[in-house]
């Protein structure tokens, strides 16, 4: 499974994140062509202390010529963000180029209350926060690009379904 060591270190660390973009669409049940792990991360220091150690464990690294220490500088951050316009913060594995992860710079949405409202999925053996369609919705409609608005149409249609799927078992 593509990206199962950062899944596994995150989860065996207990680092708080969600994923999101193209992965958390597919993982709803819209199926759509995606590379990249995107995450939703909590800024808590400690978290960011185990995210950091995490990738250093499994050897991915920044695809900027900065250091895993950098990005959990919030002024650091913040001035990336003024400067170069950056809303995500990309590491990579030097050993497979295919995977590479992009972290969101800050949090488009009250991450606690995203963290609350998550569903877990297991793949294999391994638990993976993933973020609820209503919460993904609302940032795929912050970042309002056509991939995003298409996006959200489908996600509608699971959430449709699901409310339907309900309904019967209610019955």
């Amino acid at each position: 499974m593509l990206y199962e060591r950062v899944f596994e270190e995150l989860e065996t660390l207990g680092i708080k994140y969600l994923v999101i973009g193209g992965i958390a669409v597919n993982l709803h049940g819209v199926e759509r062509p995606t590379g990249d792990l995107d995450i939703l991360l909590s800024f808590e220091k400690n978290n960011l202390k185990k995210f950091i150690f995490a990738m250093k464990t499994i050897g991915w690294i920044p695809r900027l010529p900065v250091t895993l220490e950098d990005f959990s500088d919030p002024k650091k951050r913040e001035r990336w963000k003024k400067e170069k316009g950056m809303k995500v913060f990309t590491l990579h594995n030097p050993k497979h180029p295919l995977e590479h992860m992009d972290v969101m710079t800050e949090n488009y949405i009250d991450f606690q209350k995203a963290y609350r409202n998550r569903k877990i999925v297991t793949a294999r053996h391994i638990l993976i926060p993933l973020i609820s369609i209503r919460d993904l919705m609302r940032l795929k409609k912050i970042a309002g690009r056509q991939r995003d608005k298409i996006d959200i149409i489908g996600l509608k249609q699971v959430k449709e379904f699901e409310s339907e799927k309900e309904k019967k078992t209610r019955i």
